[in-house]
């Protein structure tokens, strides 16, 4: 099976545990993106300035990676 790309951390490659949508429209590793905007203004993606900080759980994205990989593969502690 193949992982989707919307499914990884483009910086990190790794299958995204707890996915979170940011102002540019796109889902990132939620620990990842705070990282980010801790030193950034800007999109990781496009480079484009982002007009918040704010993110928001992608519940949609976390459920359908769980579906793939099983529900373990979403739980983390932190």
């Amino acid at each position: 099976r193949q992982v989707s790309t919307q499914s990884t951390w483009g910086l990190t490659g790794d299958l995204m545990v707890r996915p979170v949508l940011a102002a540019d429209g796109m889902s990132y590793e939620k620990r990842a993106m705070e990282d980010w905007l801790a030193d950034h203004s800007v999109s990781p993606t496009t480079g484009a300035a982002l007009h918040t900080k704010q993110i928001l759980p992608n519940t949609a994205l976390q459920e359908a990676i769980a579906h793939f990989c099983g529900p373990a593969s979403t739980h983390s502690s932190g």
